[in-house]
Protein backbone atom coordinates (compact mmCIF):
# COMPACT_ATOMS: atom_id res chain seq x y z
CA UNK A 1 0.00 0.00 0.00
CA UNK A 2 1.47 3.85 -0.47
CA UNK A 3 0.91 6.67 1.04
CA UNK A 4 0.94 10.08 0.10
CA UNK A 5 2.81 12.75 2.12
CA UNK A 6 1.59 16.66 1.26
CA UNK A 7 3.65 19.39 2.88
CA UNK A 8 4.80 23.05 2.04
CA UNK A 9 8.29 23.66 2.62
CA UNK A 10 9.67 27.33 3.64
CA UNK A 11 11.43 28.26 -0.09
CA UNK A 12 10.40 25.00 -1.84
CA UNK A 13 7.09 22.72 -1.70
CA UNK A 14 7.25 18.97 -1.43
CA UNK A 15 4.85 16.49 -2.81
CA UNK A 16 5.57 12.92 -1.53
CA UNK A 17 4.75 9.23 -1.25
CA UNK A 18 5.59 5.79 1.00
CA UNK A 19 6.05 2.67 -1.34
CA UNK A 20 6.83 -0.34 -0.28
CA UNK A 21 7.99 -1.85 -3.77
CA UNK A 22 10.44 -1.23 -5.65
CA UNK A 23 9.03 -1.37 -9.01
CA UNK A 24 6.50 0.47 -7.98
CA UNK A 25 9.04 3.69 -6.76
CA UNK A 26 11.32 3.29 -10.16
CA UNK A 27 7.41 3.48 -12.11
CA UNK A 28 6.99 6.60 -10.32
CA UNK A 29 10.63 7.90 -10.42
CA UNK A 30 10.33 7.47 -14.55
CA UNK A 31 6.64 9.02 -14.44
CA UNK A 32 7.68 11.72 -12.32
CA UNK A 33 11.17 12.58 -14.65
CA UNK A 34 8.45 12.78 -17.73
CA UNK A 35 6.68 15.43 -15.46
CA UNK A 36 9.27 18.01 -15.66
CA UNK A 37 11.35 17.12 -12.03
CA UNK A 38 14.92 16.77 -12.21
CA UNK A 39 17.30 14.63 -10.89
CA UNK A 40 17.74 17.12 -7.80
CA UNK A 41 14.19 17.79 -7.20
CA UNK A 42 13.20 13.68 -6.91
CA UNK A 43 14.06 12.63 -3.14
CA UNK A 44 14.63 8.54 -2.19
CA UNK A 45 15.00 8.30 1.60
CA UNK A 46 14.98 4.46 2.13
CA UNK A 47 16.90 2.32 4.88
CA UNK A 48 17.98 -0.15 2.27
CA UNK A 49 21.27 -0.08 0.61
CA UNK A 50 20.00 -1.77 -2.04
CA UNK A 51 17.15 0.29 -2.67
CA UNK A 52 19.71 3.38 -2.84
CA UNK A 53 21.93 1.50 -5.21
CA UNK A 54 18.98 0.71 -7.74
CA UNK A 55 18.06 4.06 -8.46
CA UNK A 56 21.61 5.85 -8.41
CA UNK A 57 19.35 8.64 -10.86
CA UNK A 58 17.68 10.23 -8.12
CA UNK A 59 18.86 11.88 -4.46
CA UNK A 60 19.12 9.25 -2.37
CA UNK A 61 19.07 9.82 1.52
CA UNK A 62 19.91 7.54 4.32
CA UNK A 63 16.99 7.50 7.10
CA UNK A 64 17.47 10.24 9.88
CA UNK A 65 19.88 9.33 12.28
CA UNK A 66 22.51 7.61 10.17
CA UNK A 67 25.48 10.02 10.72
CA UNK A 68 25.26 10.07 14.36
CA UNK A 69 27.14 7.77 15.12
CA UNK A 70 30.23 9.26 13.45
CA UNK A 71 29.08 12.59 14.37
CA UNK A 72 28.94 11.31 17.96
CA UNK A 73 33.04 10.00 17.49
CA UNK A 74 34.04 13.24 15.95
CA UNK A 75 32.34 15.45 18.32
CA UNK A 76 34.36 12.80 21.14
CA UNK A 77 37.54 13.60 19.39
CA UNK A 78 37.07 16.91 19.55
CA UNK A 79 35.82 17.71 22.56
CA UNK A 80 38.62 15.41 24.07
CA UNK A 81 41.42 17.46 22.81
CA UNK A 82 39.16 20.47 23.89
CA UNK A 83 39.23 19.46 27.51
CA UNK A 84 43.15 17.88 27.30
CA UNK A 85 43.97 21.40 26.49
CA UNK A 86 42.02 22.90 29.36
CA UNK A 87 42.98 20.14 32.01
CA UNK A 88 46.69 20.72 30.70
CA UNK A 89 46.32 25.12 31.51
CA UNK A 90 44.97 23.80 34.70
CA UNK A 91 47.76 21.73 35.62
CA UNK A 92 49.93 24.23 34.41
CA UNK A 93 48.87 26.96 36.92
CA UNK A 94 47.83 24.72 39.44
CA UNK A 95 49.37 24.70 42.91
CA UNK A 96 52.25 22.26 44.35
CA UNK A 97 50.93 19.80 46.81
CA UNK A 98 47.45 19.88 48.68
CA UNK A 99 47.25 23.14 46.95
CA UNK A 100 46.84 22.47 43.99
CA UNK A 101 44.71 18.85 44.94
CA UNK A 102 41.43 20.13 43.76
CA UNK A 103 42.45 21.73 40.95
CA UNK A 104 44.44 18.55 39.52
CA UNK A 105 41.07 16.59 40.26
CA UNK A 106 39.26 19.42 38.49
CA UNK A 107 41.84 19.14 35.30
CA UNK A 108 41.21 14.78 35.85
CA UNK A 109 37.31 15.17 35.37
CA UNK A 110 37.02 17.96 32.78
CA UNK A 111 38.64 16.50 29.77
CA UNK A 112 36.11 13.17 29.57
CA UNK A 113 33.20 15.72 30.75
CA UNK A 114 34.32 17.86 27.80
CA UNK A 115 34.51 14.72 25.54
CA UNK A 116 31.24 14.02 26.30
CA UNK A 117 29.49 17.23 26.06
CA UNK A 118 31.46 17.33 22.20
CA UNK A 119 29.70 14.14 21.58
CA UNK A 120 26.42 15.06 22.22
CA UNK A 121 26.76 18.24 20.13
CA UNK A 122 28.05 15.98 17.49
CA UNK A 123 25.01 14.17 17.61
CA UNK A 124 22.55 16.82 17.73
CA UNK A 125 24.04 19.00 14.82
CA UNK A 126 23.93 15.90 12.60
CA UNK A 127 20.28 15.36 13.60
CA UNK A 128 19.75 19.19 12.70
CA UNK A 129 21.06 19.35 9.18
CA UNK A 130 18.91 16.23 8.50
CA UNK A 131 16.67 16.56 5.31
CA UNK A 132 12.95 16.83 7.13
CA UNK A 133 11.92 13.97 4.54
CA UNK A 134 14.75 11.99 6.37
CA UNK A 135 13.13 12.80 9.66
CA UNK A 136 9.44 12.20 8.08
CA UNK A 137 10.81 8.35 7.48
CA UNK A 138 12.45 7.43 10.35
CA UNK A 139 9.70 8.59 12.82
CA UNK A 140 6.42 7.64 10.69
CA UNK A 141 7.56 4.87 8.27
CA UNK A 142 8.56 1.39 8.66
CA UNK A 143 12.27 0.23 7.81
CA UNK A 144 10.96 -1.21 4.47
CA UNK A 145 9.19 1.56 3.30
CA UNK A 146 10.50 3.65 0.76
CA UNK A 147 9.43 7.73 0.30
CA UNK A 148 9.76 9.33 -2.66
CA UNK A 149 9.97 13.26 -2.78
CA UNK A 150 8.84 15.66 -5.50
CA UNK A 151 10.09 19.08 -4.72
CA UNK A 152 8.15 22.06 -6.64
CA UNK A 153 9.06 25.60 -6.50
CA UNK A 154 6.03 27.36 -5.78
CA UNK A 155 2.29 25.70 -4.33
CA UNK A 156 0.72 26.73 -7.96
CA UNK A 157 3.70 24.84 -9.42
CA UNK A 158 1.78 22.51 -12.22
CA UNK A 159 4.52 19.62 -11.73
CA UNK A 160 3.25 19.41 -8.44
CA UNK A 161 0.07 18.89 -9.15
CA UNK A 162 0.76 16.06 -11.83
CA UNK A 163 3.25 14.64 -9.42
CA UNK A 164 -0.22 13.87 -7.10
CA UNK A 165 -1.76 12.84 -10.13
CA UNK A 166 0.97 10.20 -10.31
CA UNK A 167 1.31 9.31 -6.68
CA UNK A 168 -2.88 8.69 -6.63
CA UNK A 169 -2.39 6.27 -9.63
CA UNK A 170 -0.10 4.18 -7.99
CA UNK A 171 -2.24 3.69 -4.80
CA UNK A 172 -0.85 7.04 -2.51
CA UNK A 173 -3.30 7.60 0.07
CA UNK A 174 -3.03 12.05 1.45
CA UNK A 175 -1.22 12.21 4.28
CA UNK A 176 0.16 15.29 6.29
CA UNK A 177 3.67 15.92 6.10
CA UNK A 178 4.35 18.78 9.04
CA UNK A 179 7.88 20.16 10.10
CA UNK A 180 9.61 18.95 13.65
Amino acid sequence: MATMVDRGADTRVERGAVFSELATVRRVIVELREAGFTEQEIIVVSDSATVQDALPTVRSKRRAGSYSPAAIVIGSISGLVAGGVVAGLIMLFAGEGDEGLGAKWMAALIAPLIALTGGFCGAMLSRGAEVEATNYHDQSLLPDQILIVAEGVTEEDPRLQRAVQIFAAHGAEALPLSRG
